[in-house]
């Protein structure tokens, strides 16, 4: 693979990021639920590429921003007990929690593509429940844990067009 088309896949690959998470995650139709695979499948047969190497870059890019965003997290709370605002033993208490949630919304976003709306709703609703009542017996800001990390305001967006009422 030359470099050019590498750094064109990657390109491609950090444009369609946000997309692909969102439509892997949220998919409800059986012609959105595999976007990902079309996506590699369409930057390969493009560029005439190994689709196994097209799918190793978007692996590789989705590692790599997760490595980010958890140190970007770490370092948030590390200013927080600088601050005072919390302390040393609470930023333990919520990186442990962050990734028990972490993990937990990871196992449900696999099953959302077989959930009816309500049952989505029911589990977000689970999820925001268990996070605020984890907070409140740790005595900890819900606002410092980010059960869903950086994209916590996009799940906030999807949280209030879930949970709120359908016009009539």
């Amino acid at each position: 693979m030359t470099k050019k088309m590498l750094l064109t896949v990657a390109a491609v690959s950090v444009l369609s990021g946000g997309l692909v998470a969102t439509t892997n995650a949220f998919a409800q139709t059986p012609a959105t639920q595999n976007a990902v695979p079309s996506l590699v499948q369409e930057i390969a047969g493009k560029f005439h590429l190994n689709t196994g190497d097209v799918q190793a870059v978007f692996n590789q890019h989705r590692q790599e921003v997760q490595a980010k965003r958890e140190s970007s997290y770490e370092n948030y709370l590390g200013k927080l007990v600088k601050k005072g605002k919390i302390t040393q033993g609470q930023e333990q208490l919520i990186l442990n929690e962050h990734k028990q949630l972490e993990t937990q919304t990871q196992n449900d976003f696999k099953n959302f593509k077989t959930m009816t709306p309500a049952q989505r709703k029911a589990q977000f609703l689970a999820i925001k429940q268990q996070a605020e009542n984890w907070a409140k017996q740790n005595s900890i800001k819900i606002q410092y844990l980010r059960p869903f990390g950086s994209g916590m305001r996009k799940l906030i967006g999807f949280w209030r067009e879930q949970l709120s009422p359908m016009p009539a």
